[in-house]
């Protein structure tokens, strides 16, 4: 059965030629409306656009029920948007999925209930995908009259199914409003009734359609959905590499003194209103400033580990973290070397899983690798802390990644996600078929699956210890050895996976500084779904990479 709402576009590859020029007059008919459904839409500051997708009809003479809902808010000065979609398909399976950008932040949150998540790319560019890119263009339609929509001068057209080149056997009736200013689709309202030829075997209903856009220009500043929050903005150095940000915590290395380091914070930070609070180690290869806020009773610390002629530096502000962002994942700045394993650490940990999986803008470190993954978490389920299962296979080559996660839920339901990743075309794969390329939901659980992991390693890397090196499959890789309980695990606490305890190994990459292999066991604070605390509960993960530079990946014949 052809996927009767998502690849939308995919059903509507007729882009015709641009928009008609000249004053028509009611009544009349045109033979090229609406070439693109997305013109105008980059004159606007800002907008919000709804569509929503339904499809009542029968396959294989079972009911068949689906809607689709995409909710987007988008604004150019400063370049930011969210996108949710909201999917049941035709097996009653319901899928939520949040996105957006604000700057370098990434946004993703994969259910309306789970932890908003923020994943960092600083050479990340807007995203282009639209939900007006959903709706069909239109080719004949006939001028009804000239009506204001929320104040909005527009022209109101009518169309049917010869303004939209379907199959012989479909039906349609639409109509759409543009702003006479722009050009841009204010209102679009679709039926297409159509069987196979439409819809793929043994279907046959109707599909609708209504879009609309509103609040143009409305809202200048940023308006965050609920539960993701602006990440923590703490001053870097100029002339740094291997930045890495986190909620609450700020890592790079540079060429300048401690002694310049701390002058640096010192004046940034009284100008924020932070007062010095103590000194450790100043003068040592290894030392420590703290900073408070007596408003607020927050606290900061500034370390600098100097060696062979390069300073680490770790800010670090665990109250503001808690309180600031949600689940992170760090991001080292494009360009920064990534030849050896280098600086303290928690900075060395922390950024291993970034220098695996790599940025949208930047490839994993490692040329092409295996994965495997394994990680149980506690969650709260049927009354008791039990434990969900979430296995990741992966095959990468630079861009392009073959996934398949498999999520077994404490409460019995099992999902499974599978896509080719190539380059920037995302291939879903439903029932072993690879789909055509288009706006792929299950591509987006590539970019959460790591968010986890990052809390965990985060936590575990306040209290790294380095023990060693250890040959994997003839790679020398870094052995640190992670020990923090409650007590000593401050810095990211309340941070997305409330992981309060980690115990274990992981081995880096010698070369590159890409993680290698892990097996940790850790204790995070379990929830119920309102938010209510329900105790602490035990989690393990292990990941494994292999096959460096063996791995090809290549997208089947479909």
């Amino acid at each position: 059965m052809k996927r009767l709402i998502l690849p939308l576009a995919l059903s509507f590859a007729i882009l015709l030629a641009c928009p008609f020029s000249g004053k028509v007059q009611p009544g009349s008919q045109v033979k090229s409306m609406l070439g693109d459904p997305q013109v105008g839409l980059a004159s606007l500051k800002n907008y919000h656009a709804t569509l929503k997708v339904t499809f009542q009809g029968t396959q294989a003479g079972q009911t068949v029920d689906l809607t689709d809902s995409y909710d987007q808010t988008i604004w150019l000065t400063p370049a930011a948007h969210f996108t949710t979609i909201d999917t049941t398909d035709a097996g009653g399976s319901h899928q939520f999925v949040l996105a957006g950008q604000v700057g370098s932040a990434q946004y993703y949150q994969a259910d309306a209930k789970a932890t908003c998540g923020v994943y960092w790319d600083e050479a990340a560019t807007p995203a282009d995908f639209l939900v007006a890119s959903l709706l069909p263009a239109v080719g004949i339609a006939k001028l009804v009259d000239e009506p204001s929509v929320d104040g909005i001068p527009t022209e109101h057209y009518t169309f049917d199914a010869s303004g939209l080149g379907l199959p012989s056997d479909a039906t349609a009736n639409g109509e759409t409003w543009l702003a006479q200013s722009g050009g841009y689709v204010v209102k679009y309202v679709l039926d297409i009734t159509g069987a196979d030829s439409m819809f793929g075997a043994g279907v046959q209903g109707t599909r609708h359609m209504e879009y609309e856009l509103s609040d143009m220009g409305a809202q200048a500043a940023v308006v965050y959905p609920a539960g993701c929050e602006p990440v923590l903005d703490l001053p870097a150095m100029d002339n740094v590499t291997d930045l890495t940000r986190l909620p609450g915590l700020l890592s790079f290395t540079t060429r300048a003194s401690a002694k310049a380091v701390f002058s640096f914070y010192q004046d940034k930070l009284t100008a924020l209103g932070w007062q010095k609070s103590s000194d450790s180690g100043i003068g040592s290869d290894s030392a420590t400033t703290t900073y408070i806020r007596s408003d607020s009773g927050d606290m900061l610390t500034v370390e600098a580990d100097t060696q062979a002629g390069s300073c680490d530096v770790t800010v670090m502000a665990p109250s503001l973290a808690s309180s600031a962002a949600s689940t992170t994942s760090p991001a080292t700045t494009p360009g920064a070397d990534q030849t050896q394993v280098s600086g303290s650490p928690v900075v060395v940990v922390t950024k291993s899983v970034n220098l695996l999986i790599g940025t949208d803008s930047k490839p994993s470190a490692l040329p092409s690798f295996h994965l495997e993954s394994q990680l149980l978490t506690p969650v709260w389920s049927g009354g008791k802390i039990a434990q969900d299962r979430e296995t990741m296979t992966a095959d990468v080559q630079g861009q392009n990644v073959h996934f398949i996660d498999q999520t077994k839920k404490a409460g019995g339901s099992n999902q499974t996600a599978e896509a080719y990743l190539m380059g920037k075309q995302d291939y879903d794969v439903v029932n072993g078929k690879v789909q055509p390329a288009g706006v792929s939901m299950t591509a987006l659980t590539w970019k959460m699956w790591p968010l986890d992991l990052v809390m965990i390693l985060a936590t575990g890397a306040t209290d790294a210890k380095a023990s060693g090196t250890e040959t994997l499959e003839g790679r020398t890789a870094e052995v640190y050895t992670l020990n923090v309980s409650g007590a000593t695990a401050p810095a990211v606490a309340g941070i997305g996976l409330p992981v309060t305890a980690v115990s274990g190994k992981v081995w880096i990459d010698q070369q590159t500084g890409a993680l290698l292999k892990a097996v940790l066991d850790f204790q995070a604070d379990v929830h119920d779904s309102s938010g209510n605390p329900q105790g602490s509960g035990s989690g393990h993960l292990e990941i494994t990479v292999t096959k460096v530079g063996q791995v090809t990946v290549t997208l089947p014949a479909h």
